[in-house]
């Protein structure tokens, strides 16, 4: 099942994709759809089963009231390489976070803040937590999964690079700027998704492939990642997990198109646009 929350007259909604358009659920936000459980899920397969299919107005992002947003960094080998460092840096992930007022949906601009902002783009694998977990079994992991989507976790680079490796990286700072975290534009369910560990990862930059790469590459499967987070902090159905981005990333301009792709998760594409007066 693909989910999608939309905007259709004057009003906002869950919904199922489908061939044709979008068929409602009747919820209103993911957050609810996914408290609900089996009983959102048989809602919308009866849904989808009877009513026919519509276009709506617009895709937002699926998620924009997320409770924790644990992102992992430097979890591709081939990222840890292009940066000059070759090994890991620590035995498990490294997690920042970001905050919902990042947030964005597909089509949203991307708002460089200011000139000396070097903004950059990071195709991600985002991971929605359908069930709460607490030291959790990495066999147990990926049963406390919804669903997966695409992420743009954008980084303001030059912040990043200046202090890497030295342990004074202000990582959630320099990731939370307005409009740094655009999501969607669907939600895969895992019975679409049963495994997530070699999908493959590409940004387009002005129709040029600027990020070419796999979750395969990753030092860390997602059940891992979920199982070590579960250890440290209890992990809450509505809670959104990024798995780290592969190498390729680079500024971005005002005037560019962006485009994440993960393969059979979509594409979400975001214009980029200056927050400063020319």
């Amino acid at each position: 099942m693909r989910l999608v929350r939309f905007a259709h007259d004057s009003d906002t909604g869950i919904g199922v994709r489908v061939d044709g358009g979008v068929v409602a659920t009747g919820y209103g936000d993911l957050r609810s759809f996914i408290d609900d459980g089996e009983t959102a899920l048989a809602t919308a397969r009866e849904r989808t089963a009877q009513d026919h299919p519509f276009e709506v107005d617009a895709i937002l992002a699926p998620l924009p009231n997320p409770g924790k947003m644990l992102f992992c960094g430097l979890t591709h080998r081939s990222l840890r390489d292009e940066l000059g460092g070759g090994e890991r840096l620590t035995e498990h992930p490294y997690v920042y976070a970001k905050l919902q007022h990042t947030i964005i949906g597909p089509g949203e601009p991307i708002v460089i803040p200011s000139e000396d902002i070097h903004a950059a783009w990071e195709v991600e694998l985002g991971v929605i937590v359908g069930k709460d977990a607490r030291n959790i079994t990495e066999q147990q992991a990926l049963d406390h999964v919804f669903g997966y989507t695409v992420l743009n976790d954008v980084t303001a680079i030059n912040e990043f690079v200046r202090s890497l490796d030295t342990w004074t990286c202000p990582m959630t700072l320099l990731k939370n700027y307005e409009t740094f975290c655009p999501m969607g534009p669907e939600v895969v369910l895992t019975d679409e998704l049963p495994d997530p560990d070699q999908l493959a990862q590409r940004t387009i930059v002005n129709g040029e492939v600027r990020q070419d790469g796999s979750m395969a590459d990753c030092w860390y499967t997602v059940a891992e990642i979920i199982t070590w987070l579960s250890t440290r902090m209890p992990l809450h159905a509505g809670d959104l997990i990024s798995t780290g981005t592969p190498p390729g990333i680079e500024r971005m301009h005002p005037g560019d198109e962006v485009v994440c792709e993960i393969a059979r998760i979509g594409r979400l594409a975001n214009p980029v646009v200056a927050g400063w007066e020319p």
